[in-house]
């Protein structure tokens, strides 16, 4: 994955995230359109969005970006030059090996502020 394509799904993720309340709204106005295609598809998307495996999965994917964006970007965008440093390399690997490490070690606290996020919303 090159770094742009990082930092892309990176900003998807969180413009994704910011957008989602007010595309509730539209979608119910949506509904009740008299063009049935345009209705239909609105009433199954806003089900689609209302699931809770919809949610949870938004909320972990943000997590994960958010806990390993620094780490990860700095590793892909110095393991994408042409001449570098093993050594130095290896330091960028372990870093990013150890903040998922620390997630997966503390998996009850990071599953419980995702939790807490959902509930929330």
């Amino acid at each position: 994955m090159c770094s742009t394509s990082f930092v892309e799904i990176h900003d998807s993720v969180e413009v994704f995230e910011q957008l989602l309340p007010a595309a509730h709204p539209c979608l119910k106005e949506m509904i009740s359109w008299t063009d049935i295609e345009t209705s239909t598809n609105a009433h199954i998307l806003l089900l689609s969005l209302e699931q809770c495996k919809f949610n949870v999965g938004s909320i972990v994917l943000k997590n994960i970006f958010h806990n390993f964006s620094t780490q990860s970007f700095y590793a892909y965008l110095f393991l994408q030059k042409p001449n570098i440093d093993l050594i130095q390399a290896l330091e960028y690997v372990d870093n990013v090996v150890r903040q998922i490490h620390t997630v997966r070690n503390n998996a009850d606290e990071e599953f419980s502020k995702c939790f807490d996020e959902l509930q929330r919303k």
